[in-house]
């Protein structure tokens, strides 16, 4: 079956790009030049030949061992490899908005490989995540659920990290829910999860330190 991934957070974000998207258009119809009716129309692109693909175009991947899903964790190992993992199968019809069910998640992930063009399955994750934040620190793939406990939040708020090198994870705490969502990044070879906005006071940011609290994170 074909891989079909969901974008992180597309749920959240769909809305406002929408709106924007719906804003440029009535800007750019309005602004625009009334064309020429004696101009000649612009000669259409070559089609790539079979087998090719057309410079900056798509090119359809293998399939891999995972089920269609929405909500997967995907970070990038290094240049060539890409990790996906968990997320759920409450998958939406085309161009819908719609929330989630509850649906079975999964715990399963897999790394693509683009310069062998193959794909090699990882551990299982320890627990049922879906929309995760994600950041890498030496080849640690770091996945942050903010959430609480329930039928559509199987993990509660929790940080799970992935090494890529034993191909094993860890459960850590998540961070204390102050009611904003937080963005997961890094800085000085550290992971930060940082608040997407102050506009209503200030918000505080988390540095993960796996050594903290005698392992216990952040």
């Amino acid at each position: 079956m074909a891989m079909l991934i969901a974008g992180i957070g597309a749920r959240r974000w769909l809305p406002r790009v929408l709106a924007a998207a719906a804003s440029t258009a009535l800007l750019t119809s309005a602004c625009a030049p009334t064309p020429d009716p004696a101009a000649e129309p612009a000669a259409a692109a070559e089609p790539a030949r079979a087998g090719e693909v057309a410079t900056g175009g798509w090119e359809r991947l293998p399939d891999g061992p995972l089920s269609p899903r929405m909500g997967a964790g995907v970070a990038a190992l290094d240049d060539d490899r890409v990790v996906v993992f968990g997320g759920n199968s409450a998958l939406c019809p085309p161009t819908a908005d719609c929330g989630g069910s509850g649906d079975p998640y999964f715990i399963d992930g897999a790394v693509f490989d683009r310069a062998g063009g193959t794909w090699t399955s990882i551990a299982d994750l320890p627990v049922e995540i879906t929309d995760p934040e994600v950041a890498t620190v030496d080849g640690m793939v770091h996945a942050l659920v903010q959430c609480r406990r329930g039928p559509m939040c199987p993990s509660g708020s929790t940080l799970l990290r992935w090494d890529s090198e034993e191909d094993a994870w860890e459960v850590f705490p998540g961070i204390p829910d102050d009611g904003w969502w937080h963005e997961l990044t890094t800085w000085d070879g550290t992971v930060v999860a940082v608040a997407d906005s102050q506009e209503q006071g200030e918000v505080a940011d988390h540095r993960f330190d796996p050594e903290a609290d005698g392992g216990d994170g952040v």
